[in-house]
């Protein structure tokens, strides 16, 4: 909403010109209540929500709609389902870790779910990539129901703001030769990262644009890949608490972005970065007016450019 021109120019496509790509629009949320989220507490509801009019599904649809989007699809879940799936996830990643390393059954849970930060990041961190995952697979329903392939995904979070009318992700490919869409099964895989909020020397995992092997890689075509990959985010958290690693690696064992280079890297993902001139954004109500604001934990996530564009977040609004 913050780019003139919406969605086509988030692809590259002016108003004057017909624009020869379409984007489709998965949006996956889950029901509960929004000033409680499975993060951080929320100081102010975002107006998107606090104003919607009526459903929030049709809000959203009719935004992005307006915005260019060819078609929207919004799928909400209740929490009780998703803790099904965060559930189911780690009953299948229990299995899988204690065939990969050759333990007894639940050893491997049982070690995993004493890493220091294991609380906090399976059931925020992991509920994101359930939720990531859903969105990808109904994406990959949409296709199929539509009749056309999909040869570029971009996913971010809600909490993301670009600021900056030059974003155009639709050349990101085109400057390393990939700009005509081949036969998504001969391309290799190629994710364009965020050049900033690369904490500790891993890849941002605040936006993800990529082909579709990228994509099947990151996001899981099906519920036991994507407790695969879950499986290996859980071995990464143990290799990474030995007493043999920094302290501040020790930590943060199961940090989300080590997870994401450790996944690229593994499997020899083509890996780009460019500026998307975007942020994290929370709303605040100082002194009686509510405002976007920057939380100050993510200074170093945006071009300091377009960091004047908006209002940093009180010092004690850390996240």
């Amino acid at each position: 909403k913050q780019v003139p021109g919406g969605v086509k120019s988030v692809l590259g496509c002016t108003k004057k010109s017909v624009c020869p790509v379409i984007a489709d629009l998965y949006v996956v949320l889950q029901l509960g209540d929004p000033s409680k989220p499975f993060g951080p507490p929320v100081p102010v509801l975002p107006p998107y929500i606090k104003d919607a009019k009526g459903n929030i599904e049709e809000d959203v649809i009719e935004e992005f709609l307006s915005q260019g989007a060819n078609q929207v699809t919004v799928q909400s879940y209740s929490e009780r389902h998703i803790d099904g799936l965060l559930n189911k996830t780690a009953e299948l990643a229990s299995s899988i870790g204690d065939k990969r390393l050759g333990f007894p059954a639940g050893k491997f849970w049982k070690r995993a779910a004493a890493l220091s930060d294991f609380k906090k990041k399976w059931f925020t961190s992991g509920k994101q990539f359930v939720l990531r995952h859903l969105a990808y697979m109904t994406a990959l329903k949409g296709e199929a129901a539509n009749g056309y392939a999909y040869h570029r995904f971009l996913c971010i979070r809600e909490d993301n703001v670009f600021l900056d009318s030059s974003v155009n992700v639709q050349d990101e490919f085109c400057k390393h030769g990939k700009c005509k869409c081949q036969d998504p099964d001969l391309e290799q895989e190629m994710v364009v990262v965020d050049k900033y909020c690369h904490f500790l020397g891993s890849y941002s995992d605040k936006v993800h644009y990529t082909n579709r092997k990228g994509a099947n890689l990151i996001f899981a075509s099906s519920l036991e890949d994507h407790a695969g990959r879950m499986t290996e985010w859980l071995t990464l958290g143990l290799s990474r608490a030995i007493r043999q690693s920094p302290e501040k690696i020790r930590q943060q064992p199961l940090q989300s972005e080590a997870r994401y280079k450790a996944l690229l890297d593994s499997n020899n993902v083509l890996v780009h970065t460019r500026d998307f001139k975007r942020s994290d954004v929370r709303y605040i109500d100082y002194g009686g007016k509510e405002f976007a604001c920057v939380p100050q934990y993510y200074k170093k996530c945006v071009n300091q450019a377009l960091w004047r564009k908006v209002p940093s977040c009180p010092l004690h609004l850390t996240r």
